[in-house]
This record gives C-alpha cells, structure tokens and sequence, in this order.
C-alpha cells in the first residue's frame, strides 16, 4: 500500500470508523470526542509538513478534509439543548476550521506556519 492510500485508510478510519469515528459519535449524539480530535490535529499537522511545500495535495485526501466541517456543522443542532456545550463545540469546530485552512493551502511566509495547529 502506497504512502498516500494509507493516509486516506487512516483518516477514513479516525473519522468513519462505526463504533469509534470522530464524525460518527457527533453524528450519533455522542459529542466531540476531543481525544480522537487530538489525533486529527496530529494528522494534519503530519500531512501539513510533509505537503506545505507542495504545489498540490492529493485529491482523495482533500475530498475527505472538506467533508469534516461541513458534517460537524450540520449536526451542531443536536447540541442546542445545552448553550454551553453548543458554543464549546463551535469554539472548537471554528479552531479545526482555521487548521483545515492553514494544512490545506498554507501560506509559508505566514508568521503562524509553525505554530501547531490546534495552537491556531
């Protein structure tokens, strides 16, 4: 198995695994898992360094980084029955937002290209 479809079988896993997948327990109203959040920023702090200097980034990877946001905000409404927790889970979806932005197209004269992503 080549070095990019491992990638994509590990972040498939990390985000869709039925049992323990990121998106999978938001969906199912389990809330964010911040452990396995951790793990995806660690994710994409690999694939940032190994791509930043890139001019492109693979494009099954990139399908699946697109689809997290999307899939986390469209099921934030399972959350408003408990502002605190609703606004938490938004605080935290905006900070993986502004990772997903820096890991797929990042600026290398941007004064923030080596803070850690999660830092972000």
């Amino acid at each position: 198995m080549d070095t990019i479809a491992k990638l994509e079988q590990n972040l498939n896993h990390l985000l869709y695994d039925e049992k323990e997948g990121f998106l999978i327990k938001f969906h199912f109203n389990q809330g964010l898992d911040y452990n396995k959040l951790d793990e995806l920023y660690t994710y994409l702090e690999a694939f940032k360094a190994t791509y930043k200097s890139e001019s492109f980034v693979p494009k099954n990877i990139m399908f699946i980084l697109i689809g997290i946001l999307p899939a986390l905000y469209m099921d934030i409404s399972l959350y408003s029955n408990d502002s605190e927790i609703e606004q938490e889970y938004l605080d935290a979806i905006y900070k993986l937002d502004t990772a997903l932005q820096m890991c797929l197209n990042p600026d290398e004269n941007d004064p923030y290209i080596n803070t850690p992503l999660r830092d972000l």
